[in-house]
């Protein structure tokens, strides 16, 4: 039993460290985009409906807000294009007439969003 509570222990100080205190507000939000994004790629459409998934779009467009919010005027020009690309895609999924048309537009979105992020993260050199 002290085996198990010791590695428990254990597990619980490696997450509170995860992210440490050093690391700037804007790495983290930029995170946090990045597996929210994830979130809306590895989503059933098909499979679990509309609901879940406007669910996940609506937390990353909060994730990209606080995003823009952490990094202020740094990278500015990179954010505008993060946010940019969410929009799109949330406009090109909302007129999309059916479950294949939505997840052709998911998987475009996806990929501006992501490219959009890469260029954030260029743009933020003290970011890992």
């Amino acid at each position: 039993m002290k085996i198990v509570w010791s590695a428990a222990v254990a597990l619980g100080v490696l997450a509170m460290t995860g992210c440490s205190d050093d690391t700037p507000a804007v790495c983290q939000a930029e995170q946090q985009v990045r597996a929210s994004l994830e979130e809306v790629r590895d989503y059933d459409l098909i499979a679990n409906g509309l609901d879940g998934f406007q669910q996940r779009i609506d937390t990353l467009v909060s994730d990209v807000s606080d995003l823009r919010d952490a990094a202020g005027d740094e990278a500015a020009e990179e954010v505008d294009a993060v946010s940019a690309a969410v929009d799109a895609a949330r406009a090109a999924i909302d007129a999309a007439a059916g479950p294949q048309e939505k997840l052709t537009a998911l998987q475009a979105g996806v990929t501006d969003v992501g490219a959009a992020l890469s260029a954030l993260a260029s743009a933020l050199p003290d970011c890992d």
